[in-house]
């Protein structure tokens, strides 16, 4: 389906609609009145809408991943990886899909503090690794999936990874910071808090972080 939805400073845009029958027609209808709401803040409206795009095309998975997003968006893991769940099972091959499902499956791990939906993640994230290798975002995310299991080295390793390959992304320093300072290495998880800050001068994780491992170094 040749349709796509992109966030981008904190909006959604609607990049491309070109359906191909009625019920896509109308499910692209609520779409655009999803994508309208949710730039206006009216996040019950968006739901409304991205869900009655899902029921008018039931057997596109693309709907599923549109809805997915928008939970993990709105902090509703369980509803993301609901959606999801039923994006795979109508595309069982597609990659984006079956990240988004562990990507909600990690974000209910943190929520609940529970290692069961750490371990569905990483089972999911290690076979896209195998496939993708140098897809930061994909290490990222397994580093956090192994953290709630707490493998913190395993986990510290993945994060190293993700800096190496995402250089940009504040997280993948800030996550690697917090590993090495609880392995009690202060200087190093220092140096990663200011990575992060660089990137992101705006995080206060990583601005606490600095000035914490600053004071015991």
């Amino acid at each position: 389906m040749p349709l796509y939805i992109a966030g981008a400073a904190g909006t959604v845009v609607l990049l491309l609609v070109a359906s191909q029958s009625i019920d896509a027609v109308v499910a692209d209808r609520h779409l655009r009145v999803g994508v309208d709401s949710e730039n206006e803040s009216d996040v019950d409206g968006a739901r409304s809408a991205y869900e009655a795009a899902r029921r008018s095309s039931p057997d596109s998975a693309l709907y599923n991943e549109v809805l997915a997003r928008f939970y993990l968006r709105v902090n509703r893991p369980e509803l993301a990886e609901a959606a999801a769940g039923r994006g795979v099972s109508l595309d069982r091959t597609d990659p984006y899909m079956i990240e988004l499902r562990a990507r909600a499956l990690t974000a209910i791990s943190l929520a609940n503090n529970e290692q069961s939906s750490a371990r569905s993640a990483q089972a999911l994230l290690e076979p896209l690794i195998e496939t993708s290798p140098n897809d930061g975002s994909l290490h990222l995310e397994l580093g956090t999936a192994l953290a709630v299991q707490e493998r913190y080295e395993d986990a510290e390793s993945e994060y190293r990874k993700a800096t190496q390959l995402i250089p940009a992304r504040c997280e993948a320093y800030r996550n690697l910071a917090l590993m090495e300072e609880r392995n009690g290495d202060s200087s190093a998880a220092h140096l990663e808090f200011q990575r992060a800050l660089f990137c992101d001068p705006n995080d206060r994780v990583a601005a606490a972080g600095a000035i914490r491992t600053e004071e015991s170094g």
